[in-house]
């Protein structure tokens, strides 16, 4: 506990990380079962997958080869793991927007401690439809501080798919 406030913990892992950064660099990855590792023919294993390869039974730590056989159609990239840690440290440079308060894990895990976190906005009469009122959404939370958590995740998404 902080005081007599209860601690606020955001939890973000960020799910086929490797391969998401792979599909929003090269669109031509988007529509076909993707795998980020190794060679089959060097004993290789999957770092991560496309949610694609995961319909076929392709996972994280699986053999390249029986990958393979499990997805013949899978492409395997090998991972740029210098480059998937500066897109990491992009994506932290947004998390520090709302709090200095980050627990790494790993390039694509974190825990955000967003007790303290910075505000929004000061506006607080808007609910989560953009109207005057500010009606409650039954979470703790008014609709507004949703709405407008959401836009503006929405834009930092945005602005972190046109780098």
């Amino acid at each position: 506990m902080h005081g007599n406030k209860q601690r606020k913990i955001i939890h973000v892992d960020m799910d086929c990380f490797y391969a998401a950064v792979e599909m929003r660099d090269n669109p031509d990855y988007r529509d076909i079962p993707l795998a980020v590792g190794g060679a089959a023919d060097r004993r290789g294993v999957i770092s991560t997958c496309n949610y694609i390869a995961r319909e076929y039974g392709v996972h994280s730590a699986m053999a390249t080869a029986y990958a393979r056989r499990l997805c013949p159609d899978l492409t395997v990239i090998p991972g740029r793991m210098s480059y998937y840690k500066e897109i990491s440290n992009q994506i932290r440079d947004i998390f520090r927007r709302y709090t200095d308060l980050i627990e790494p894990l790993s390039l694509d895990e974190a825990y955000l401690d967003v007790t303290e976190a910075r505000p929004l906005s000061r506006q607080r009469d808007v609910d989560c439809r953009g109207n005057q009122g500010g009606n409650s959404c039954g979470t703790g939370l008014d609709c507004f501080r949703r709405y407008r958590t959401q836009q503006i995740y929405r834009q930092d998404l945005q602005r972190f798919e046109q780098t």
